[in-house]
This record gives structure tokens, C-alpha cells and sequence, in this order.
């Protein structure tokens, strides 16, 4: 049995909050780089560095929104492509696409690392996109989410998946470990890193294991 499972919605419930999200599309609010705090980047820079080591060739960024985020994550690597739904800045790094699209749009181990900020809980198919950032990247991926939860009520309240959290207060490792494994198999990826970056974000790596395929 899965111990994890989406909250129930409607196709016109989930396309409706998309068009909400669409009707303030300049919003960057989702990127670490206009915090301007240095825990946040500080442990970023850790956990990037800890997990993948400081050659870095590549990175996607998946649900981007703007280039601030592309522009923080340039300092990690040689370069930086984005993925958003909604994007506020005309540029050739972003793709304006739903990020379950990306296998389509890129090309197999494309990519060295997938990076995402506060974009996974906006997902109606992780499974999918799980399985699309393993294709198109190399090593892994390296989300920073927010610790979702039934009771929160910032800003993913009101979206119709905002109750997929992995536990009801934060996310751990293990919660991590077994959402994947229930989603995508046991020896689709190993949970490898995981720090409180501050006190609302946390951020956690997988490793593919390419040869579950």
C-alpha cells in the first residue's frame, strides 16, 4: 500500500489554477535569488557542491519563472537553461512549457543536474516528471521545496494539489525515500542529501539509478 497519495481534483480544477497562476505571471517570488539571504544561498551552494561537486557543467531549472533564478544558478555552472509554465522575461534560457513536457523538449542525459525551487507541489503527475528530469539528466536532481503541509497556509493554499505533502509538518529523508519508491519504484533513486537552507525551505538530491530503466 502507498503511504502517499495526491489530493483528489478535477482536470478544470488544476487548468483553472494554472490560469490564476497565469494572471500574475510577473511574480517571482519562487526564486532563492530575490530572498537575498545568505543561509539560502550559503546552503545552496553546500548542498550543490556536497552532491554533484563543483564542475558542473549544466543545469535545467524547472519552474524557473524568471531569469533571477537563472541568474543565481549561472555562478554553478558553465550554463543554464530555465523551464516554466509562465515566464516573466523574454530570453532564449527559458522555455515557456509545462515542465511534464521536458523529456520532449531536450534530449537524454542532456543536462548534468535538474534543479527546482518550490515547483514540485505544483506538479499533477510527479511520477511523470520524475521520470522526464531522470531522462534528460545525467546525475540527478536537486529540488529546494517548501515544507507543504495541511495546515499551511502560504501560498500553495487553495491549489488543488497542495496537499500531496510527504509529511504533515516537513519534509525528511526517509518521507522523501519512500515518496519516490511509491511513485517510481525502489531503484528509481536514492535520496542522497537533505539540510534546512532556513526556516520554511529545504532542499534534498537524488541520484538516478539509471539502470532501473
Amino acid at each position: 500500500m502507498k503511504k502517499y497519495k495526491l489530493a483528489e481534483h478535477s482536470s478544470e480544477e488544476y487548468i483553472d489554477y494554472l490560469d490564476h497562476q497565469g494572471s500574475h505571471k510577473g511574480n517571482t517570488h519562487r526564486s532563492v535569488a530575490r530572498y537575498s539571504n545568505e543561509v539560502i544561498v550559503e546552503g545552496l551552494e553546500t548542498g550543490l557542491k556536497q552532491s554533484f561537486g563543483s564542475e558542473i557543467e549544466n543545469i535545467l531549472a524547472v519552474g524557473c519563472r524568471s531569469q533571477h533564478e537563472l541568474d543565481f544558478l549561472q555562478g554553478f555552472a558553465k550554463e543554464v537553461k530555465g523551464v516554466d509554465l509562465f515566464t516573466s522575461h523574454a530570453t532564449p534560457q527559458i522555455v515557456a512549457a509545462d515542465m511534464h513536457s521536458i523529456a520532449d523538449i531536450f534530449v537524454e542525459d542532456e543536462f548534468d543536474i535538474i534543479y527546482s525551487c518550490h515547483s514540485l507541489e505544483h506538479s499533477a503527475k510527479p511520477s511523470m516528471l520524475f521520470n522526464s528530469m531522470k531522462k534528460i539528466s545525467r546525475e540527478g536532481g536537486f529540488f529546494v521545496v517548501p515544507p507543504t503541509a495541511h495546515t499551511d497556509p502560504g501560498p500553495t493554499k487553495g491549489h488543488p494539489l497542495w496537499v500531496w505533502c510527504l509529511h504533515p509538518d516537513r519534509f525528511t529523508v526517509p518521507n522523501v525515500q519512500d515518496f519516490v519508491d511509491d511513485l517510481c519504484g525502489e531503484n528509481f533513486a536514492k535520496v542522497v542529501y537533505s539540510q534546512i537552507i532556513d526556516s520554511s525551505n529545504y532542499c534534498f538530491s537524488l541520484k538516478w539509478n539509471k539502470n532501473s530503466e
